[in-house]
């Protein structure tokens, strides 16, 4: 079967009646496609798509605008996101509601959207690519979406619906100047989350029956940033002063001939949890700054790109390791790198030919942030340049069939992040259908230390994001093993 006849059997099935349906289909697969399609040949005439950022909500507007087989029919289609509807006061009606990423909108706030509260619908399509994993986010799901039509990644590739790909991960030795530093910054970490422990527990609404926080680690940040719960702020102090007491802290705490009290004041006077807290935040970043900007990931990123230099895309955690790896690729393919992230300024660019780039009058033009993402995708998709140096920006929303590797130097426990870059690569080229693409995580191994093992928080977050994949990854320990 090819992908397109598939996709006309997912159009029948969503047409076929008022049922709302959720589409599980694997990354790259063509849900867009096939949503556009079933919007094509079903007899609606208000339809509303909700969108969970503006990335996908132009990727869903560039779509509808260059689909001849809905663009001249007499329909109304409005795409917006999910804060501005959820933010709405108004009630909005229409024949059919598509939801993206559907598994984002189980949250208080979002909630209403799926449960028609605020866009009032014959029918729902949900989109998604990851289900969620509680056992009550997914009871929620199905009391609202009595079907689901699933497509797998190893049926995708079966038929040739995707590309097929090798997933490595790469382990590299943790610098030796630095084990100290990091060992020393996980100790911090660890002291801190022992003495927060089961700690978020104590904190709740309702009388006691709704929790504040999911965490002990959402409770340590909440000490500094505060938290909002029902729309209502609460500063940071206020949930600091409300923790000591609930340690039994008081301002009139007698210290006298008593270790007990003592041990309260040292640990749960407010000004004590606020310094513990920021230790823990501080020494978190500065161990993150430790994986996310290592010269070591970032010659070894540029080695893969010597290796193969195929079309490229490299994912990062910091744009600082992002614009320095972009310049290190620069040095040996002049012309051929480009950057892009959400920290990028406007910016005068320059052609192939290395002329300022200008408008038909002659007046050079600057680039804005729209404008550096589209040059940087098309100019990857057209091989104007052969490698993509991004951060969290790319990890959704557009296509570029020709991609042959995905480099991932760092990246979140989220395992939806994990599938959405490596996805990247997997979008089928019509012009090459042989490519082998391939995902390659860089991630710093365990070491040891003093005698004693030092575990790579890396590695930790690494094992956590691929929790879902369907194949097993190849794990090496060189360049050269990549094949």
């Amino acid at each position: 079967m090819t992908r397109n006849d598939r996709q006309k059997q997912s159009v029948s099935l969503i047409n076929r009646d008022n049922n709302n349906i959720i589409l599980n289909y694997v990354p790259r697969f063509g849900k867009t496609k096939t949503v556009i399609k079933a919007i094509a040949n079903g007899n609606y005439n208000e339809i509303f798509i909700v969108a969970p950022n503006d990335l996908l909500k132009r990727h869903w507007e560039e779509n509808i605008r260059s689909d001849y087989s809905i663009s001249n029919l007499p329909i109304s289609i409005t795409v917006e996101t999910a804060r501005r509807v959820a933010s709405k006061n108004d009630i909005l009606f229409c024949d059919l509601l598509v939801i993206d990423e559907i598994h984002k909108y189980l949250t208080p706030d979002l909630k209403a959207i799926l449960n028609n509260e605020i866009v009032i619908s014959k029918k729902i399509i949900g989109l998604t690519g990851t289900m969620p994993v509680k056992k009550e986010d997914l009871n929620y799901l199905k009391a609202i979406f009595p079907l689901t039509d699933v497509i797998t990644e190893e049926q995708a590739i079966l038929n040739n619906w995707i590309s097929n790909y090798t997933e490595y991960n790469l382990g590299v030795s943790f610098p030796d100047r630095q084990k100290d530093r990091y060992a020393s910054l996980s100790d911090t970490i660890t002291k801190v989350l022992e003495i927060f422990k089961k700690t978020h527990l104590l904190i709740t609404y309702n009388n006691g029956q709704g929790k504040v926080f999911k965490d002990d680690l959402a409770l340590i940040y909440a000490c500094l940033r505060g938290i909002t719960l029902n729309s209502k702020y609460i500063p940071g102090e206020k949930i600091r002063d409300t923790l000591a007491r609930k340690k039994g802290w008081t301002k009139s705490i007698s210290l006298k001939d008593d270790a007990y009290s003592e041990n309260i004041d040292i640990y749960w006077n407010p000004n004590s949890i606020k310094d513990n807290a920021l230790a823990f935040t501080n020494a978190i970043r500065a161990r993150n700054k430790l994986l996310s900007e290592s010269w070591i990931k970032l010659d070894t990123a540029v080695e893969i790109c010597k290796k193969f230099n195929a079309p490229t895309i490299i994912f990062s955690e910091s744009s600082k390791f992002a614009d320095d790896l972009e310049l290190n690729i620069e040095k040996h393919y002049p012309g051929k790198s480009c950057i892009y992230h959400s920290a990028l300024e406007s910016r005068y660019m320059y052609d192939v030919e290395g002329n300022l780039i200008t408008y038909k009058n002659g007046r050079v033009k600057k680039f804005g942030k729209a404008a550096l993402k589209k040059l940087a995708v098309e100019g990857l998709k057209t091989g104007v340049y052969t490698f993509l140096s991004t951060v969290k920006s790319l990890d959704e929303g557009f296509d570029i069939p020709n991609l042959t590797n995905a480099i991932i130097t760092s990246g979140t426990v989220n395992p939806l992040q994990q599938q959405q870059r490596s996805a990247r690569v997997k979008t089928l080229d019509l012009m090459n259908t042989s490519k082998s693409p391939r995902v390659i995580n860089i991630f710093f191994k365990d070491f040891i230390i003093n005698g004693n093992l030092i575990k790579s928080r890396d590695l930790t977050k690494l094992l956590e994001r691929q929790k879902v994949n369907s194949f097993e990854p190849v794990w090496i320990n060189s360049v050269d093993e990549i094949i």
